[in-house]
């Protein structure tokens, strides 16, 4: 029902682009525009506030929206905004939205710091041009502030929300939390132990360890609260409660663990920043050493002993999936059309068996359905048959030999081939500096010379430090008896013996990269480690809509 000059109703919309809570700065807005409200004769006012940017033209604008639509549905005699920019930065486009909602209901828009009033002739002609003077502040704001936080990046200095285990000091540099700094060291060192990212979530859930999301609303309520702003920290929890429950998942788990943050790296677009020097930035004190992190992304990074669906493994990033219950799970593959083979377990006394990827989706294939323990017979044989006939020359056992390294000393081949990257960046700095003096003549003024010396002894002096670091990295001991010796290695591949499934699959990885599947079961085409796989399936084809690649 729209209102009258008895009943006049003003309604009030009210943005910040971020909230501290130790500003006033809505409240501020408040005051003015409410006193305004009066001024022109409101006798009810009707506020809508948010905390939100008004640059972005994808971004939802809640309270904007449900603003719009109260004066469409209730006609109020005014809409009352702090300053047009408060409304929006987005030009013209969101302009008209606002002359529209004048025209359809009649509602005078006042802008307070502007001088902007709708009653007044040309109106939509200064509007004009104070949205469009906002959009371009807003640009100009973008440039100054991404000016600024690449300043602080250089510096070290922390310019995000605080991540979880750290609290950002008057520095802003990051310092252990003394409470969660413990939460996290625990983390790692039950990763390290074997733990999986969703056992150490569970943990973290039924311990009722908070989250970041709760542990920062409960200190935003606490500022609240210091400052006297008890209405405004009722009003949160009672109206815009934590929707989730305060539980842990292993995404956040596995984000917390490999951040280079969390070694207390500066990170930037998903990677570790470095200065001019090419160096990585510290941004404080960790809460894990470089050799731990390394040694995380190793175990995360090395192969997965999950599967997400029947004939298909999990990725490199890919969902964890459920554990594996198969030896050959991920090894074998279909030797009539290529698709992989995955268990199917039943209990006895029937038997348990691989079938094809491919059938199980509907697709032709010859290939039967080999029992499951006969094929994992086969394929140890065949292994240990491979075994008996390595010497030192044989390519297969170089290869071999760093896959262990993979497998057993992730920490030192992570080392290792951070080095290798390092090596590689530096010289290929060193070849762009060659090519911008002697190429594209980028020294050629007096100081040039001078300039170029300064680089190239720099780099040089970095690429000989690394190369030294790497020539001396500590060779750990490559224990290949598993393998060497015949008994030992029918002991690592058999089940029983105190082995495990997941220690098994280890070993058979060190040798066996995958297998074909052949003559029903009868056979297999073995691809070893370090070769390339060249075998042609039986069937070409399209396997479940797809071409077939060689991994």
């Amino acid at each position: 029902m729209p209102s009258t000059l008895a009943h006049a109703v003003a309604v009030i919309y009210l943005r910040l682009s971020h909230e501290t809570f130790v500003s006033d700065s809505l409240e501020g807005q408040e005051a003015d525009c409410v006193r305004k409200a009066k001024e022109l004769g409101a006798t009810e006012v009707v506020i809508f506030r948010e905390v939100i940017t008004a640059s972005k033209a994808k971004v939802r604008r809640p309270e904007f929206d449900a603003m719009a639509e109260y004066a469409k549905a209730y006609h109020p005699q005014f809409l009352v905004a702090w300053k047009w920019d408060r409304v929006s930065r987005q030009g013209i486009r969101q302009l008209a939205d606002v002359v529209e909602l004048v025209e359809d209901t009649g509602v005078r828009f006042v802008s307070l710091k502007d001088n902007l009033d709708s009653a007044n002739p040309g109106w939509v002609t200064l509007a004009s041009f104070l949205a469009e003077q906002a959009k371009e502040e807003a640009k100009n704001i973008q440039i100054r502030v991404s000016a600024r936080q690449l300043r602080d990046r250089e510096k070290g200095r922390w310019i995000k929300e605080r991540p979880f285990g750290f609290i950002v000091n008057s520095d802003r540099c990051l310092e252990p939390h003394p409470v969660e700094a413990k939460i996290v060291r625990g983390m790692v060192e039950e990763f390290l132990a074997g733990g999986t990212l969703r056992g150490i979530a569970v943990r973290l859930t039924a311990d009722k360890v908070p989250t970041l999301r709760y542990t920062k609303r409960a200190e935003l309520l606490a500022r609240l609260r210091s400052a006297d702003r008890h209405e405004e920290a009722r009003l949160l929890e009672t109206e815009s409660p934590i929707r989730s429950k305060n539980s842990w998942g292993l995404t956040t788990v596995r984000h917390i663990l490999t951040s280079p943050v969390t070694a207390g790296y500066m990170v930037h677009d998903k990677k570790i920043a470095e200065d001019a020097e090419g160096e990585p930035i510290r941004v404080g004190e960790g809460i894990v050493t470089d050799v731990e992190h390394r040694r995380i992304l190793a175990r995360l990074n090395a192969r997965k002993g999950t599967v997400k669906k029947p004939g298909k493994r999990t990725g490199k990033g890919g969902s964890p999936g459920r554990p594996v219950t198969f030896l050959l799970a991920g090894f074998i593959r279909c030797g009539d059309c290529g698709a992989a083979m995955a268990g199917n377990r039943r209990k006895p006394p029937r038997r348990s068996y691989y079938r094809c990827g491919a059938s199980t989706h509907g697709h032709p294939c010859a290939q039967g359905s080999p029992a499951a323990q006969n094929l994992e017979r086969l394929v140890a044989d065949r292994v240990l048959s491979r075994l008996s006939v390595l010497d030192e020359d044989d390519p297969l056992l170089q290869a071999v030999a760093q896959r262990w390294l993979t497998t057993y000393a992730p920490e030192y081949d992570a080392e290792r081939t951070g080095f290798d990257s390092k090596v590689q960046t530096l010289r290929a700095r060193l070849e762009a500096l060659e090519e911008a003096r002697w190429e594209r003549g980028e020294f050629d003024d007096a100081e040039g010379s001078a300039r170029y010396e300064r680089l190239r002894s720099r780099i040089s002096e970095q690429l000989a430090a690394v190369e030294n670091a790497l020539s001396t990295l500590p060779q750990p001991v490559i224990d290949l008896s598993m393998l060497l010796d015949p008994e030992e290695a029918i002991e690592a591949l058999s089940a029983g013996h105190g082995r495990n499934l997941e220690s098994r699959r280890d070993v058979l990885g060190l040798i066996l990269r995958r297998a074909y599947v052949v003559e029903g079961g009868e056979s297999i085409h073995p691809v070893w480690v370090g070769e390339e796989d060249t075998y042609v399936p039986t069937r070409k084809g399209e396997i479940t809509g797809r071409t077939r690649t060689t991994a």
